[in-house]
């Protein structure tokens, strides 16, 4: 099964006399696969004060098989109409973020998460991390922000994986793409694959429609051609996630695909 992961959190960033402050506004979960569980709210402290409490649940141990994301998004007028933001982390490999970058945020939110990994603390082990009335500090952002309404997007998944002996014991492979927006997947990688394709899905989108209307895809029988696949891709079985989400709501979609590479019928 895919595993991946989207977490929102909504912050809303107000001008104090001398400097900013920020404080939780809203968190969404999108989880398809039961990696994690977030069961936590913001809450109101008192009139000028918000705090996210509840509890986070990491159900497998985390290693440097899964990349991370993080995207930002702004409303100026803080009245949820959001522009995506020219800043982001990753994508990037969890320990290699643990490794070089989680310092710079780590003390901002052990007092609020205690058993929260330490810098260098890779693989993470399976665990729940109690989340204790957590109050933003503005300190944790650089001194440039924009105040406004800011929706940021957190995205964990595994990427492809091969399993040479075709038992399933899959190991990861450093072949993808992007992630990439649609249009330009469609614009500039589309066109190796579709003549492939469109002989079993028929009104599958062509190279450059895009935006393409909402519809339903009917596959026929569709068979396999190993000229979509480069020709240096070892043989065994293959499984191969694609995943999707829409930057302004976080609907999210993903799907997973195994399929065999063999030669002379056997592998």
């Amino acid at each position: 099964m895919a595993q991946l992961v989207v977490i929102h959190v909504q912050l809303l960033a107000i001008v104090a006399v001398s400097s900013f402050q920020v404080m939780f506004d809203s968190v969404n979960f999108f989880n398809s696969s039961g990696l994690m569980e977030l069961n936590a709210r913001v809450r109101k402290i008192n009139r000028t004060t918000a705090a996210l409490s509840g509890n986070f649940v990491q159900n497998v141990d985390m290693d440097t098989n899964f990349n991370g994301l993080i995207e930002l998004h702004h409303s100026p007028l803080g009245n949820n109409q959001f522009n995506r933001y020219p800043m982001k982390l990753g994508p990037i490999n969890l320990c290699a973020f643990l490794d070089t970058h989680w310092s710079d945020y780590y003390k901002y939110i052990v007092i609020y998460i205690p058993n929260i990994p330490k810098q260098g603390e890779c693989p993470m082990t399976a665990k729940t991390y109690p989340i204790n009335d957590w109050i933003m500090d503005a300190e944790m952002f650089p001194p440039y922000v924009p105040t406004g309404l800011w929706k940021m997007i957190w995205t964990a998944l595994i990427e492809a994986y091969h399993s040479p002996m075709g038992n399933s014991q899959f190991n990861r492979y450093p072949m993808k793409i992007g992630p990439i927006g649609m249009c330009e997947f469609l614009n500039d990688y589309w066109g190796d694959y579709y003549g492939y394709v469109v002989q079993f899905i028929e009104n599958i989108a062509k190279p450059g429609e895009c935006p393409f209307t909402a519809r339903s895809y009917q596959v026929k029988d569709w068979i396999m051609d190993s000229r979509l696949m480069p020709p240096y891709v070892s043989t065994g079985l293959w499984r191969m996630m694609w995943s999707a989400w829409d930057n302004q709501t976080g609907d999210v979609f993903m799907t997973e695909i195994v399929f065999k590479v063999y030669d002379d019928g056997h592998f």
